[in-house]
């Protein structure tokens, strides 16, 4: 039989604690376990963080308007709180997660991992990942601290909304439910607008305007006026079943095909606000969440939650693809486990209390831990020396081939990304085409040259951009290079299975269809450049691999672990190898086409490797070195 906190009806409503809402954080924080893990169906399980925000909503409005209304309220007792609650597990876990990403990264990663530390510190995670990283793309999966945009936005909320109470309670406290309600109100349409009205959904994913209104969700239920109207009914207790299975919906329904989840968002946050207000003592929502192994886990989330991404990036980029092994994500899951209850046990428990530091002490404590981090993190961010030797000699074999200059993205007809004013060679197209500038370079360091590349866009300057977000680069392009009498030649090159994917419109046109979209999309741009006296070259898109060959090469050599095999075949389908191929076939009629993939490939075997050069810095984009080595031996230009 499963053990169960035992907490009668009568002492549940005349105490504060509330133990379903520690089962209610276990089943938060194990859906974001999951769902990072890449276990089954738990794609949702972020959503578990949107479940914490109600319940510190809820905890935070009751403990202030309890105070104020008993005028004991204290900003520095508050904060005091939220520093002993908060501080102690996080800094333990940024200073493990700093000495190993120090042994274990290269010099870009540990550069934005020093980045990430001063944005924890500064309390603006959230700001900076929103402006550095989306949290649905691959790269996130390597972000030791990527989880701290929850903190920071609950942060922010800590600074903001006691100043909102302490400012309108006087005034309002009879009517506090009703401006609450109305804050909501307002703040739940403006996200929604966020959310719907956004093309790059980030910004409403990592910013508190879009955030407020789940823990007002929350706060609005802690109103005493709303607490006493709690009534236990067979209705209370079936809203309350509904809630639970509402959030339990939300993680399993979502699929990494929603490019939008604002929607799950939104019903996850009515679910857990709807079983916040119907469960009662006793009932069958309250016995579930009442059980001692999720009471335990709820006791100890917030340290499983600040463990977990540590322990799943560090593990990838130690071992690679092996962690997406049910079996393996299973061993991490029992790791984060068992560092968030030693965490709990062994430091937030000791912190909490006011016998181990008085209060002067603790505000010293942590101002003094703080500015030690914000020095760690600028010192990583400024400086190399921090890294071994090793390290930073893998990161120069894996520098990406960017170009002139990676602030040459999307920037057209400045100076800093030409080498001549005069250019006759332009590199033009998205991130594929930017990659072949140092191998030109090498080949002939005069050479008068100009870049215009912008990640994700192709070198399309006739008729609409493939992408909105294109279009006034396309606008741009187009019109410096009918100013530019210089230009002679126009090497070209864009992510053709890109293109062909966003011509079918998620699939409702054929790929037939789609191939005569972009060859007509080409065509307009060879016929404008040579209008132009311009001849255009297209360079075949690189091989792409199912996994990151760079990574695999680099942690080869850093561990001394060469039993991986690292080389790999083309991923992509044979339909898709065959769509694109006929556009190939098709472009070669008309203008010169460079395939290098000889060079690297033979068969259906590629090499990630050539004469001790890292050929790739991902899965797909030249380094630079590899850049220059195929510059050597293939004719680029005639």
């Amino acid at each position: 039989m499963i053990n169960r906190v035992k907490v009668s009806a009568n002492e549940a409503r005349t105490m504060n604690y509330r133990p379903e809402i520690d089962g209610l954080r276990a089943i938060a924080v194990l859906s974001v376990l999951l769902g990072h893990a890449g276990i089954g169906f738990f794609a949702g399980g972020f959503l578990g963080v949107d479940v914490f925000f109600v319940i510190s909503g809820y905890l935070i409005c009751h403990l202030i308007t309890e105070q104020l209304a008993k005028k004991q309220f204290s900003f520095t007792q508050f904060y005091e709180r939220r520093i002993r609650r908060l501080f102690p597990a996080l800094f333990l876990v940024t200073l493990v997660s700093f000495i190993v990403a120090r042994q274990w990264m290269l010099y870009n990663d540990f550069r934005q991992f020093s980045q990430s530390i001063t944005a924890v510190y500064t309390l603006m995670p959230n700001i900076f990942f929103w402006d550095q990283v989306g949290y649905f793309s691959i790269i996130a999966d390597f972000q030791p601290l990527l989880h701290s945009w929850s903190l920071g936005i609950e942060e922010q909320f800590y600074l903001m909304f006691p100043l909102l109470l302490v400012a309108t309670y006087p005034r309002l406290h009879s009517r506090l439910s009703i401006a609450l309600l109305a804050l909501l109100l307002v703040s739940g349409v403006m996200a929604g607008i966020l959310w719907q009205s956004s093309a790059d959904t980030s910004s409403a994913f990592y910013l508190l305007p879009s955030r407020f209104w789940e823990f007002l969700a929350g706060a609005v239920l802690a109103l005493p006026v709303i607490t006493a109207n709690r009534v236990d009914s067979p209705v209370a207790t079936v809203a309350s079943v509904l809630g639970l299975l509402g959030i339990v919906f939300g993680v399993l329904a979502y699929t990494p095909n929603n490019s939008n989840p604002g929607m799950y968002i939104a019903s996850t946050v009515v679910a857990t606000s709807v079983l916040l207000y119907f469960t009662h003592p006793g009932k069958l929502v309250s016995h579930v969440l009442c059980s001692r192994p999720l009471i335990n886990t709820g006791l100890a989330s917030y340290s499983i939650y600040l463990w977990h991404q540590p322990v799943f990036v560090f593990a990838r980029i130690r071992f690679g693809e092996a962690v997406n092994h049910t079996f393996f994500s299973w061993v991490l899951i029992l790791l984060v486990v068992f560092l968030g209850w030693l965490t709990w046990k062994f430091v937030e428990q000791p912190f909490r209390g006011s016998g181990l530091l008085s209060r002067h002490q603790v505000f010293s404590v942590a101002t003094g831990l703080t500015i030690c981090s914000l020095v760690v993190g600028l010192a990583g961010h400024f400086s190399n020396a921090i890294l071994p030797p090793k390290n930073l000699e893998l990161s120069q074999r894996l520098e990406q081939a960017v170009g002139l200059s990676q602030d040459c993205d999307g920037r057209v007809g400045v100076s800093d990304c030409q080498t001549h004013q005069q250019p006759e060679i332009i590199v033009f197209g998205d991130s594929y085409a930017m990659q072949w500038v140092d191998g030109l370079l090498n080949k002939d360091p005069d050479i008068r040259m100009a870049q215009l590349t912008l990640g994700g866009c192709g070198p399309y300057i006739g008729g609409e951009a493939v992408l909105k977000q294109c279009e006034n680069f396309r606008v741009q392009a187009g019109d410096w290079i009918g100013r530019t009498r210089s230009i002679r030649a126009a090497l070209l090159s864009t992510n053709l299975h890109r293109d062909l994917s966003i011509a079918t419109d998620g699939g409702g046109i054929s790929l037939d269809v789609a191939e005569g979209i972009v060859l007509r999309q080409m065509d307009e741009t060879i016929e404008l450049l040579r209008e132009r006296g311009i001849e255009p070259v297209f360079i075949r898109p690189p091989p792409v691999a199912y996994f990151n060959t760079g990574a695999c090469l680099a942690r080869a050599e850093l561990f001394d672990d060469y039993s991986v095999d690292c080389h790999f075949s083309e991923r992509a389908d044979q339909a898709t190898l065959a769509s694109q191929q006929r556009v190939l076939t098709v472009l070669s009629r008309e203008i010169r086409v460079v395939d290098w993939w000889p060079e690297v490939c033979s068969g259906d075997n590629c090499l990630a490797e050539i004469d001790g050069v890292f050929m790739f810095s991902d899965n797909r984009h030249l380094t630079k070195r590899g850049s220059v080595l195929l510059g050597q031996r293939i004719a680029l230009l005639q």
